[in-house]
C-alpha cells in the first residue's frame, strides 16, 4: 500500500491508480475484499475499518468515498 505522504489529491480509482504500474487498481480491489472479509454481504463501516487498519490511510478512500457514502433512513 501506498504511504500517506505519497498521498495525492484525485479520486480514489487516481489514488489507487498511482503508483508501481504492477499495482493498477489491485490495491483497490484488495482493500474491499479484504474490507468485506471476501463476502458479499453487508458489512458495517466500522467492521471494515477495523478489517483494514493495519493498512495506510489510502485503505480508508473506498470507505469514504466509494462504498459507505449514502445515507439512507438515517443510517450510513
Amino acid at each position: 500500500m501506498a504511504d500517506i505522504a505519497q498521498w495525492r489529491p484525485g479520486s480514489f480509482t487516481k489514488n489507487f491508480g498511482w503508483g508501481k504500474p504492477s499495482d493498477g487498481l489491485k490495491q483497490l480491489y484488495d482493500v474491499i475484499k479484504l474490507g468485506f472479509d471476501g463476502e458479499l454481504k453487508d458489512t458495517q463501516r466500522a467492521v471494515f475499518r477495523q478489517r483494514v487498519q493495519h493498512l495506510s490511510d489510502i485503505a480508508k478512500i473506498p470507505i469514504n468515498f466509494f462504498l459507505y457514502h449514502k445515507i439512507e433512513s438515517g443510517v450510513e
